[in-house]
This record gives C-alpha cells, structure tokens and sequence, in this order.
C-alpha cells in the first residue's frame, strides 16, 4: 500500500538480494553507528525534539532502532516495533511518562518520514550477496571474526550457532543480540563529522596546491637542467 508523509501505511519490504539463488551476508567489519534521535529520519536538518539526547529518556531506544537498521537482513518493521517496545519501556520509568510519551511518539513519527529510502539504502551499504552454497561459510567466517575480536572465550560457540540460523533475518536477530550484549553502537556527531569533513578537504586542497607549487618548482628547475644540459654538450663537442 502506498505510504503517507508519517509513513502510517509504508509496506516496506525486506531487503534482499536481486538475484536468485542468492543470500545476504553482513559485511566485516561490523561497524554499527547512531546519531542519536536526532539523526532517526534520515532527513538533514530535522530536529525531532528539543531536548538533546543526553535528557531524552528514549535515546537509548533511538540507537538501538537505528542499530537495526543497520544490521544485515533485519527485517525493518521489527526494527520499529523493538523501537516501541523499548520506548514504552522507558516511558514507564520515566519521571514525566506523560511527556515521554508524547516524545516518543514525536520521535516515531518523524523518523518514519523516508524511511523505506533509509533502510534500503543502509542495508546495501552493509550487505554483499552469495551463492546459497556459499552462505554458511561466509556466516561462519563472519562469526569467528567477530568472535576473535570481541569474545575470544566464546569462540567455541560459532558452529552451534550457524547451525541454527539458517535465514538472513535469523543469523540478524543474532546479530543484533550480540550488538547490545558487546555495546558495540558509536555515537556520531553529524555536525562534528561534517566540520571534519571540511578540516580534511581544507588540509587536501592545502596539500594540493602545495603539490602543484612544488611541481611548477620543479618543472622550472628541469627547463634550466636542459639549458646546462646543452651548454654541456657545447664544451664537449668543442674538447
């Protein structure tokens, strides 16, 4: 069904791979980052909600939900039901529940503008695809890695675990679950990224100019090497 600006009937489907008889497969390293709440939309320059993150009650919630989504195979719609759960949650323990309700229902409801776009496009930059014959040993060795960086003692645990999961969303759910067992979610400052952004092409086209100055230098110096070059050869043909 076609979706309204709040994305109250978005049908988005599971991200999967376009070729049949393939499977996703998490790309390593997992690098898993949130924006806070702040940054759920997709939506450049959208504020959800006055209050920063550090005060909101549900940020964890954010984080996690954006965590979901970036975690290869997960189905979105239980990415946005973990995010009420856990909002919910909160909202129980929170001293203002009244408030945080109302919070979180902003925060939904604004991050569910252009999502679809958002979790498309953030699961094409975590997934690759493979043969079914192949998945298991790409899961495995995904697994093993992720096991001899952060749990070398549980290393053991990988065959088990691959025999059960035997579907995209299912070897996700593990993931997800491994995510927020290690606390691997970095915070990101988009404002601080973008300001680096520009520090970094600032110091290149710094760097570059200097590389063409020196080059012109150079260049210079080769014209005037030539010239020495044939004076040279006069003398010689004169000895």
């Amino acid at each position: 069904p076609p979706s309204n600006p709040f994305g109250e009937k978005e049908d988005c489907k599971v991200f999967r791979c376009p070729r049949d008889g393939y499977e996703l497969v998490p790309l390593w390293p997992l690098n898993i980052t949130s924006g806070g709440c702040n940054a759920m939309s997709g939506l450049v320059g959208v504020k959800h909600a006055p209050n920063s993150d550090a005060n909101d009650p549900i940020a964890k919630c954010c984080d996690l939900r954006t965590a979901c989504y970036q975690i290869c195979g997960m189905p979105k719609q239980y990415c946005d039901e973990q995010f009420d759960q856990c909002g919910n949650q909160a909202c129980d323990d929170a001293p203002d529940k009244d408030e945080c309700t109302k919070t979180s229902s902003l925060h939904l409801m604004l991050a569910k503008m252009g999502n679809c776009d958002l979790y498309r496009r953030t699961q094409a930059q975590q997934c690759e695809c493979f043969p079914f014959t192949e998945v298991k040993d790409h899961r495995t060795a995904f697994l093993n890695k992720f096991y001899q960086k952060h749990n070398k003692e549980s290393a053991h645990k990988v065959a088990n675990i691959i025999d059960k999961v035997d579907t995209s969303a299912k070897f996700a759910a593990v993931l997800f679950k491994l995510v927020q067992k290690f606390k691997l979610i970095k915070h990101v400052d988009e404002n601080e990224d973008l300001l680096e952004t520009i520090r970094r092409e600032g110091k290149e086209s710094f760097e570059r100019k200097q590389r063409e100055k020196y080059m012109k230098k150079n260049d210079k110096t080769s014209d005037d090497d030539d010239d020495d070059d044939d004076w040279d050869d006069d003398e010689n043909d004169e000895l």
